[in-house]
């Protein structure tokens, strides 16, 4: 993961949000993607679309 993505999801196992198992149920998976901040101010954008 680029950095920008270890700092976004920092925190994420501290038991913050609901985990939901898998397709096949061996593993969890987030049930939303928190962030410390908005992915907005990394990537950007232009326009509406």
């Amino acid at each position: 993961m680029s950095r920008m993505a270890v700092e976004m999801l920092t925190d994420i196992e501290k038991d913050t949000i609901d985990w939901d198992p898998n397709f096949d149920e061996t593993k969890k998976e987030p049930h939303v993607l928190p962030s410390r901040f908005p992915n907005l101010l990394v990537n950007g954008s232009q326009g509406i679309a």
